[in-house]
């Protein structure tokens, strides 16, 4: 007795095959493409150097920030939670790096950096242990803990520029 297998393989696809599939799978996915087609024919309109190399990487260069928040948003819905105080933390945490890098204190970058970053996760561990540990809804939690950053980011910006004073990243950056 002989057993006798018939393998079948797939050809390669086309990349016009791959495109037609992934659109008759996902239809929100043309809106989308359609949407950023205008904007670039739009923008490309208006200034010749839109699509130039040097342009598209720092688009990317900028974007990177807000798609790093994204995805951490992204992985919280995805568990059926939110958190509405990741914008406030973000900038609690670069305004803590931005005024301990201030002539004023004199840090260095790296340290300054540090406490920013330590600032955010201890939001971070506030915002879980009420969430897990005490059954708290992630809505109310993050919605409170923003208010509560938000309010501490205006009080210290208010007190360090209080008297004229201003950052040195402020200043270097031309603004008076």
């Amino acid at each position: 007795m002989t057993n006798t297998t018939t393998s079948t393989t797939e050809s390669p696809r086309s990349l016009g095959d791959s495109f037609r599939k992934l659109l008759r799978q996902d239809t929100g996915l043309i809106p989308v493409l359609a949407a950023l087609v205008i904007l670039v024919i739009y923008f490309e309109a208006r200034s010749s150097i839109f699509l130039q190399a040097y342009n598209i990487a720092n688009l990317f260069t900028q974007a990177s920030v807000y798609v790093l928040l994204a995805m951490a948003e992204t992985w919280l819905l995805l568990l059926g939670e939110i958190d509405l105080s990741l914008g406030w933390v973000s900038t609690g945490a670069g305004m803590l790096a931005g005024i301990y890098t201030n002539v004023q204190y004199g840090w260095p970058w790296p340290l300054a950096f540090a406490l920013g970053l330590v600032a955010a996760v201890l939001v971070g561990v506030v915002a879980g242990f009420l969430t897990v540990k005490m059954n708290m809804p992630s809505l109310i939690v993050t919605l409170g803990l923003q208010s509560l950053v938000q309010g501490l980011v205006i009080y210290e910006l208010n007190r360090v520029f209080q008297g004229g004073s201003r950052l040195r990243c402020v200043r270097a950056a031309g603004f008076r």
